[in-house]
């Protein structure tokens, strides 16, 4: 499973072109993996200003993704 959400990890950020901050949840689905990742969309100083969002990949049993979508945006203060 370690190696699939990495694969899925690099495969988000390859798209979107954006760092994928931290893995905020996993699960097991039947064709592989629910992944959801947070990323940094815009920067700013001071940091708490930065813009993220939340991404939800489904990824195949190697961890391909499949399929993405943006959840959520917000700024990193209001966490």
């Amino acid at each position: 499973m370690r190696e699939a959400i990495e694969t899925g990890r690099l495969g988000i950020a390859a798209m979107t072109g954006l760092e994928v901050e931290s893995v905020s949840s996993v699960s097991k689905s039947e064709t592989g993996y629910l992944l959801t990742v947070e990323v940094v969309e815009a920067s700013h100083v001071p940091s708490d200003r930065d813009i993220l969002c939340s991404i939800t990949a489904m990824l195949d049993p190697s961890g391909e993704v499949q399929e993405f979508k943006r959840d959520r945006r917000y700024r990193r203060q209001d966490v």
